[in-house]
């Protein structure tokens, strides 16, 4: 009886700890990847500005090969709008095209399914001395307390794998 007090105990202080913690940590997120590709920037920019290229390249749109797209408005331009519905894995939401020019595309996302919540996404597309370019992509958003802390634990690594991994997928498309 005395052994399961004291693991009661420690749950509870871990509890405790987890919810401490989630009071600390802030409610808002952001995760930065860059990826540097041999390519001209309008070759990459044209290519990253639509939405109907992700389901060649998304990691988070893959896992269901009968994912249901539309696509409202004319792709790669303002107000271009993406929903998607499909398995467990992928979930539904929808993203539109807020503001872009030939260096940066706003991006903002509503996710409904499997959670519901509101990100944003910015890419930036920079050229460089060597004609390579640069594709950075921040993606933030703000998780309510106490998942707070799931987002600074598990969120945030797993967008920057997942984001390493679709731009290392764009690398196939840009030829």
């Amino acid at each position: 009886m005395k052994i399961l007090k004291i693991i009661g105990l420690v749950l509870l202080g871990l509890v405790a700890v987890a919810l401490i913690a989630a009071l600390i940590l802030p409610k808002n997120y952001a995760v930065e990847v860059s990826h540097t590709y041999n390519k001209p920037k309008n070759q990459v920019y044209d290519y990253v500005k639509l939405l109907s290229t992700q389901k060649q390249y998304s990691e988070w749109l893959l896992p269901d090969p009968n994912i249901d797209v539309k696509i409202e408005g004319t792709d790669g331009e303002v107000g271009a709008k993406m929903s998607w519905k499909g398995n467990d894995n992928v979930g539904e939401g929808s993203q539109e095209i807020i503001a872009l020019d030939s260096n940066k595309i706003d991006v903002n996302i509503n996710f409904i399914k499997p959670m519901a919540s509101e990100a944003k996404l910015v890419y930036d597309i920079m050229s460089n001395e060597d004609k390579s370019t640069t594709l950075k992509l921040k993606f933030s958003g703000e998780s309510p307390f106490p998942l707070n802390l799931l987002s600074h634990l598990v969120g945030g690594p797993m967008i920057k794998s997942t984001t390493e991994k679709n731009f290392k997928n764009i690398e196939k498309y840009l030829k």
